[in-house]
């Protein structure tokens, strides 16, 4: 289990104190984590914001921190960054029993 506090506009939000109604809990047992900013949810693409939804549509569970990159890179209408982008991204490597 990952308990992860997420509170606007802290980013990812392990900076700060929070109470315990602001914490998210994520069970990674059934697989990865991906952590981000705004600045890959809110790229323009050529048919409008990717968002999270296309976000989660363009990734899958076999793909790596540059893998996602490099297909969010095919996506951008422009050919310049024009936010920060920073991801984490969580792996369950537990081995099953």
């Amino acid at each position: 289990m990952l308990s992860t506090k997420n509170v606007i506009p802290v980013g990812f939000g392990f900076s700060e104190d929070y109470p315990e109604d602001v914490i998210n809990v994520h069970n990674l047992n059934d697989g990865h984590l991906l952590i981000y900013t705004d600045g890959i949810s809110e790229l323009e693409t050529t048919d409008g914001i990717l968002g999270s939804e296309g976000l989660a549509e363009l990734v899958s569970k076999r793909d790596n921190l540059s893998s996602i990159y490099m297909k969010t890179l095919k996506l951008r209408k422009s050919p310049v960054q024009s936010d920060d982008i920073t991801m984490i991204l969580l792996r369950n490597t537990t081995p099953t029993l």
